[in-house]
């Protein structure tokens, strides 16, 4: 899952941004997160080096797009950013604090899909998970984001995947540390949950790819809140953080 910042104390060039990067990632919300601030000193307050691509504008009151990326150098020098502004000759300052490149304002798609191609392939990538399981006779590669829910019995892993259902020998605790940052979930003892696919939750259960599953009384309290959050990181712009 990326996760894009966007730095502009413009809610309406904020909203139009994060827009953009939805279209880009085709309106997946388990591919991509976007965290928004309205000011550079909220970026840099408690920064953490968890984005893959941080959007910044150039002019902001309190602390400006160029001596925010100067400071944000000192903590991180290998997140990708790129500038946007209404004024081009203020971006060519940038390039001095390692940035990547500067988006016009109105921005366009054409101009963010190249931005987004060119810093992602410099962002720091996790290799995809793809487990090796087995279909009756065959071994079968399968792209973890397609689950819908891991089951366990015994050691005998089964993963549902669209109506289809994979094994694998293990314990279920090895394959959530596994798929733990794709956004997976205990929900009992004996089954983990793609938070991405949660369709419904009840009081007692969760309705995953079109089946209904358990949740323990102890995962209750915890899943829900882990849903919020996943759902909040990933639903686009959520107002101010900082």
């Amino acid at each position: 899952m990326k996760t894009i910042a966007i730095v502009d104390d413009s809610p309406d060039d904020i909203a139009r941004l994060a827009a953009l990067v939805d279209r880009y990632f085709g309106g997946d919300k388990g591919a991509y997160g976007v965290v928004t601030f309205t000011d550079g000193l909220f970026l840099l307050d408690g920064y953490r080096p968890i984005y893959d691509v941080i959007f910044l504008d150039i002019e902001m009151r309190l602390v400006d797009g160029i001596g925010c990326a100067a400071q944000l150098r000192i903590i991180d020098d290998e997140v990708p950013v790129v500038y946007t502004t209404r004024m081009a000759q203020y971006a060519t300052d940038g390039y001095e604090v390692g940035a990547m490149g500067y988006l016009l304002k109105p921005v366009n798609y054409y101009a963010l899909r190249l931005a987004l191609d060119r810093a992602l392939g410099k962002a720091r990538r996790q290799a995809p998970v793809r487990p090796w399981l087995t279909e009756g006779d065959e071994h079968v590669a399968v792209d973890a984001r397609e689950v819908d829910y891991v089951e366990v019995s015994g050691h005998d892993l089964s993963y549902h995947c669209g109506g289809r259902i994979y094994h694998e020998w293990g314990s279920l605790k090895q394959c959530s540390d596994r798929l733990a940052s794709l956004g997976f979930s205990f929900c009992s003892r004996y089954c983990l949950v793609n938070l991405s696919h949660v369709e419904r939750l009840r009081a007692d259960s969760v309705v995953v790819g079109g089946d209904e599953i358990p949740v323990s009384r102890r995962s209750r309290k915890r899943l829900s809140q882990e849903l919020m959050d996943f759902y909040q990181r990933g639903s686009g712009v959520h107002g101010d953080i900082g």
